[in-house]
Parts: C-alpha cells; sequence; structure tokens
C-alpha cells in the first residue's frame, strides 16, 4: 500500500462514520418517525416499546444510508484533496487518479459486502420482529386501523379465493375478509365477500365455520345480494398449516436465496405479476448494496473536479441526496418497466449500470481533460 493510499483512508475514515451516522438518523427519522409519534401520542405506548421499535428499523436504515454515505464521504476527501493541491501534487509525482480511486473502491466494496451481509443475516428477523411489536403495540393501543397480518392468493380449480385476516391463532382466524373469484370465459370474476368476525377451521372435512358474517353475493346483470348470518359454512380448501405457509411475504423478510424460492412459488400458482413485482424486489437486496461501489467511483470523479475550494460538509450532502434521489428516479422507471415486461434483473441493476456510465465518463475526463477540450 503507497502512502497516497493510507493518506485518502485516514481522510476518508472520519468523514464515512460522520455520514454514516446523519444518513441513518434522517433515513430512521424519514420512515419511522411519524409513526412512532402515532404510537406514544395516540395509543400511550411506553418509550421502552417505542425505543424498540426504532431501534429494529436501524439495520434497514444503514443499508439504505451506506451508498449515499460512501458518496459524501469521497466527495468530501477528494475535493479537500484537490483544492489543497495535494490530489495534483500525487498526479504528477505519476500516480493516476484511477490508481489513487481504487483505495475508496476497495472502502466502497467492503460497504457493499456489508450491506448484504445486513440484508441476509440481519434485517429478516429485524423486519418480523418489528411487524410483530406494531402489531402488539396496535392491539394494546386498540387502534382503529384494518391492522392485516397476511394475505394470500389460492388457485382452487377454477375458482380462486383471496383472503385477508387478521391473525390467525388456534385455528381461528380474526376479522376475516373472503373473497371468491370464478373462471367465467377464461376471466376470474368476482362471485361472493365473506365478512367474519371469527373463521374456525373444521378439520373432519377441511372446511370453515364463519361467525357473525356479512355475506354480498354477486348475481350477475350488475346484482348484488347482501346476507346477514350467525354461521356460514364455506369450503374454502386451504388449512391454517397452509395459510401460515403461502400467505404473501414481504422479501425484506427473507434472504436472497429464500426470496428467489418464495418468487418461484407465487409464479407457479399463476400470479405472474406479482411474482414479476417480488422478483423485482428480491434483485434490488443485492443491486443497491453494490450501489456503494459505483457511489466511491462517482464521489471521487465528483470531488477531484473541484480544484478551486473544497466542498462543505452542508454542500456535500445536498450533493449526495441530489444524486441519490436521481439514482432512486431511475430505479423507479426500472421498476415500472418491469411491471410491463422488463427482466427483473435489468430493472434493478439499470441504475448501477447508468451511474457506472457517468461515473466513468467524469473520471475519464478529469484525468485526460486534453481530450475533451475544444
Amino acid at each position: 500500500m503507497k502512502l497516497v493510499d493510507i493518506f485518502v483512508l485516514r481522510q476518508i475514515r472520519g468523514l464515512f462514520l460522520y455520514g454514516l451516522v446523519t444518513f441513518t438518523f434522517l433515513v430512521l427519522f424519514s420512515a419511522s418517525f411519524k409513526t412512532a409519534v402515532k404510537m406514544i401520542v395516540d395509543m400511550e405506548t411506553p418509550i421502552s416499546q417505542v425505543s424498540e421499535f426504532l431501534a429494529l428499523g436501524i439495520p434497514q436504515s444503514v443499508v439504505v444510508a451506506i451508498p449515499m454515505t460512501i458518496l459524501l464521504a469521497s466527495i468530501l476527501t477528494f475535493s479537500q484533496l484537490s483544492s489543497s493541491g495535494e490530489l495534483r501534487a500525487a498526479l504528477v509525482s505519476g500516480s493516476s487518479l484511477r490508481r489513487i480511486a481504487s483505495s475508496v473502491i476497495v472502502i466502497g466494496f467492503f460497504s457493499f459486502l456489508l450491506s448484504v451481509s445486513l440484508n441476509e443475516f440481519v434485517i429478516p428477523s429485524s423486519v418480523e420482529k418489528m411487524e410483530k411489536l406494531a402489531v402488539e403495540i396496535y392491539r394494546e393501543g386498540r387502534a382503529q386501523e384494518n391492522d392485516v397480518n397476511f394475505e394470500s392468493y389460492y388457485p382452487s380449480g377454477n375458482m380462486k379465493w383471496n383472503l385477508i385476516a387478521q391473525n390467525l391463532d388456534n385455528n381461528v382466524l380474526n376479522n376475516l375478509h373472503l373473497f371468491r373469484y370464478e373462471d367465467q370465459e377464461n376471466q376470474l370474476m368476482f362471485s361472493e365477500y365473506f365478512l367474519a368476525e371469527k373463521g374456525l377451521y373444521i378439520s373432519n372435512d377441511g372446511s370453515w365455520e364463519l361467525l357473525n358474517v356479512v355475506t354480498l353475493s354477486n348475481l350477475g346483470s350488475g346484482r348484488f345480494a347482501n346476507l346477514k348470518q350467525d354461521k356460514v359454512r364455506v369450503f374454502f380448501e386451504e388449512s391454517p398449516t397452509n395459510i401460515k405457509k403461502l400467505r404473501t411475504k414481504d422479501v425484506q423478510e427473507m434472504n436472497y436465496l429464500n426470496a428467489k424460492n418464495y418468487v418461484s412459488e407465487v409464479r407457479k400458482r399463476g400470479e405472474s405479476m406479482k411474482a414479476d413485482k417480488l422478483a423485482t424486489q428480491t434483485e434490488l437486496k443485492i443491486a443497491v448494496p453494490f450501489a456503494s461501489i459505483i457511489f466511491s467511483l462517482l464521489g471521487v470523479a465528483m470531488g477531484s473536479s473541484f480544484e478551486r475550494k473544497s466542498v462543505g460538509p452542508g454542500m456535500g450532502i445536498g450533493m449526495s441526496m441530489l444524486v441519490i434521489f436521481f439514482y432512486y428516479v431511475v430505479m423507479l422507471v426500472g421498476i415500472a418497466l418491469s411491471k410491463i415486461g422488463l427482466s427483473a434483473i435489468v430493472a434493478a441493476w439499470f441504475p448501477n449500470f447508468l451511474f457506472l456510465i457517468v461515473s466513468s465518463f467524469i473520471l475519464l475526463k478529469r484525468e485526460n481533460p486534453i481530450l475533451f477540450s475544444k
């Protein structure tokens, strides 16, 4: 390792820690502050529970903050080196800008590994605990919200069931919403809707007994019938075990391989659109952390352009957030295109590919200004 590498790493170390704390707080604040205030004010939740809820959100916030952090740290480091003339001295002594940038790219690589590790080993369990804690807090606070725990789709012959319920304890579903769709001329049409206080699983014949039920039936030709009953027996063929197994999940609850397997299960059930959406979210679990490497290169290219005056922390944060904003705009475009047929891998990795081209162009222009002069 050359002296210039040691110098760059010393410069960037403190800025990286500063940026990581700052951006983690900002991400956590924007994502959870409103919910935390509601818990304290509206539901009188103890501070200890609210603090636990916020703490469980830190790993996700760190993963989002890391790309912004490496971008900020590299911009500030190289703007200081450039404005003080130290970067020019290193270049004159024979080092290339690409060679100097390699030490920052190494940091970006380790940041990528850290983000992937959090996504694989920490975030799935923290998300699950966070959701369970939120449900517990809402129930204790008697929140007047339809706090849905799961939503599942089951193809069954020429019918399709859509189940939404609050929880599943001892083969009992509470606050149950059950929709039935029938295949009519190769098109699924709404048939019946059941709203029940409870649903009890009858293991003898594999049916569900719904209690205090309101049924809305589609009679065709735009006519509907509304009926209220104390009990209704419904032959919804899924057992509580299958409901738990097949419930709609968030890919954040799973590591990458489990998420890939889950997407395959959803696709086998005939839910192509839903599978495409989940597939894109799964690829983003790797693509977003990889942005740390891209942003380390972009930060070097941007920071080395400031030769007269170094960038201050405030301006650096602003520039970083602006770049991240455009990154996520491009990501949203990719996600939108994935809904109309674009490959999930292409949709997730397109922002990285685009920003890699931009970063390489700026770095090449900074290193070889004569090539780009008029």
